[in-house]
């Protein structure tokens, strides 16, 4: 029964007193009752002795981007990300010239002069040699503003292979980059399917009797006049004449090894049956 009633006493020492005004050292405050943990919401409180997390939730939160590109305002989460590329920060622009009809030699290598070059970057046999004279570019070309520009050409007289174009900055070349695909024996096409369906594609459809014999350059520059350009390079195109002269030279050079046969679903390349 002793023990009894000290365990009872010692019970009722430790109920916490839950009187926040309480000064009663005897009673066992815990101070839970009253508990400064709880953060405070009251924006303008100063009572050190409140639990402030620092974390009231302004209205005007600078999380949020902001989305006003003359907004000069630092404290604004500005994320500098104001849909502005290099394109329309520069004025860079870029387009493809593709035409299916050769070059005429004498009227491109005019044209290439007009480009703000000064010289071939390599000495090489299979380059094209051109005499640069920067005294005698036009600084009212098209050309002027084409910082780079890549690809290959044909041209009249060269009905077989391709001549790889070759610009960046001052310097410039046209080489051989190797034969057509419609020159090129099947045998040594690649075998990988989608390499193939390229190759095809380039053939043009069945009403290009030119296989894959094209002009495709890429040009690059900085406000750049597309349609002058154009129409320089359509002025070094040979005309309907100077077409039926290049035919029948065509037809004096070695036969075309391949033909792409569009009766199949999908069309595919067939091996000519070459006369030796």
């Amino acid at each position: 029964d002793d023990f009894r009633v000290s365990v009872m006493d010692a019970l009722k020492q430790d109920d916490s007193c839950t009187d926040p005004e309480c000064t009663e050292e005897s009673h066992g405050h815990t101070h839970a009752s009253h508990s400064h943990d709880s953060s405070c919401s009251e924006p303008d409180c100063k009572d050190e002795s409140h639990g402030h997390s620092h974390s009231h939730a302004h209205a005007d939160s600078h999380a949020d981007s902001c989305t006003d590109p003359e907004c000069t305002d630092e404290s604004h989460g500005h994320s500098h990300s104001h849909g502005e590329t290099p394109e329309s920060k520069f004025g860079i622009t870029s387009f493809v010239y593709a035409r299916r009809r050769p070059f005429h030699a004498e009227r491109l290598k005019k044209v290439i002069l007009q480009l703000p070059i000064q010289g071939n970057s390599e000495e090489s046999e299979s380059a094209w040699r051109i005499p640069f004279d920067s005294k005698s570019a036009d600084p009212n070309s098209p050309l002027r503003n084409v910082v780079r520009s890549k690809g290959f050409v044909w041209l009249q007289n060269h009905h077989r292979f391709a001549l790889y174009w070759s610009h960046a900055g001052q310097y410039f070349d046209l080489k051989d980059f190797g034969m057509f695909w419609v020159s090129t024996p099947l045998k040594f096409w690649p075998e990988d399917e989608e390499q193939l369906a390229q190759i095809v594609s380039d053939f043009g459809g069945q009403d290009n009797e030119w296989g894959d014999r094209r002009q495709e350059v890429v040009f690059i520059g900085v406000d750049i006049d597309r349609p002058a350009i154009e129409q320089l390079l359509d002025e070094c195109l040979l005309t309907d004449e100077e077409m039926q002269q290049y035919k029948a030279m065509a037809a004096s050079e070695k036969e075309d090894q391949v033909k792409i046969d569009y009766s199949k679903d999908q069309p595919v390349p067939v091996q000519k049956k070459v006369l030796a």
